[in-house]
């Protein structure tokens, strides 16, 4: 389990342990999770308000320092500290990478985890929210919301949460244009998903309503230039990219993790599918619905 010292801390622990330096590196969890389970205690500086007198005993006592190139390298090399920095190591820098590094300083054997597929979203932290119900204010998730009314078009819960605070929205359908009206500062950005359902008349009002819109398309390419031709004069339709993650039902014992979450009836998911479902299976990584959130992703293997 790892450790965060409060500010008025100041010995360092009896254990053996070692000391952390975040500096904004992505994946200290995930490092963390592969350190523990090698029995070693972490010491998090950075996180908590402490003078540089304490962070500075704490790598002395360390039996090993973790950051990029700084102040906490320079101590650790000038207290004798074995050290790790970060910017040195040869990208990309997974976290087995680091935790290998970490283990080989200890003198112990590599851990077999293994990064498989990076989303490039995997980082941003977000919450794609059902409005299947009422959900209590302060309970919507880190980083961006987006109220997913292709999903559930109950548009009376939508407002209620756009009451409480700002969202994107994303519909297939139309909405009632008083809707746009009376939330028109809440909401971040309206995603309108272009399908056979696609009412162009209410892009008009959509584009009117001084909202930041976008007009988007997983529809077959066939039908994209028609799609372009009838937007013409509103916005730019994107094609929404379904990444091919086939190659990965041949991975055995792929796990993954995701930052973005879908959030229905008071419960948090992984996926839209995982609902019902707790494992992946070939059937799902071949499923677009869970494909086009790939991105999302952080496929890896232990």
């Amino acid at each position: 389990m790892s450790l965060t010292i409060q500010s008025h801390f100041y010995p360092a622990p009896d254990k053996p342990y070692l000391c952390f330096s975040q500096d904004n590196f992505p994946f200290f969890k995930e490092i963390f999770q592969i350190i523990e389970h090698e029995g070693l205690e972490i010491i998090e500086i950075g996180k908590r308000i402490l003078t540089t007198r304490q962070e500075a005993h704490l790598i002395r006592n360390a039996l090993l320092f973790i950051g990029a190139e700084s102040w906490g390298i320079s101590e650790a090399r000038a207290s004798g500290v074995p050290n790790i920095c970060l910017t040195e190591l040869s990208p990309p820098v997974y976290p087995e990478v680091v935790s290998n590094a970490i283990l080989n300083k200890l003198g112990k054997e590599p851990v077999t985890f293994k990064t498989i597929r990076l989303g490039e979203n995997y980082l941003q932290h977000s919450t794609d929210l059902v409005p299947d119900f009422l959900p209590s204010p302060g309970s919507f998730g880190e980083g961006k919301v987006t109220i997913r009314l292709d999903l559930n078009h109950n548009q009376e819960n939508a407002a209620a949460i756009l009451a409480q605070r700002k969202c994107a929205v994303a519909s297939r359908l139309p909405v009632d244009p008083k809707f746009l009206a009376q939330f028109k500062d809440n909401i971040e950005v309206f995603s309108y998903l272009l399908d056979e359902r696609r009412d162009l008349r209410f892009i008009d009002v959509l584009h009117r309503s001084g909202i930041k819109y976008k007009l988007i398309s997983d529809l077959p390419e066939r039908f994209y230039n028609e799609l372009k031709f009838e937007c013409f004069d509103f916005n730019q339709v994107w094609k929404l990219s379904i990444p091919d993650i086939s190659v990965l039902e041949q991975v055995p014992s792929l796990r993954f993790k995701t930052n973005r979450w879908f959030f229905s009836k008071g419960k948090f998911y992984s996926s839209e599918l995982f609902q019902d479902i707790e494992k992946l299976t070939p059937e799902i990584l071949r499923d677009k619905r869970f494909a086009r959130t790939a991105d999302n992703f952080y496929f890896y293997t232990e």
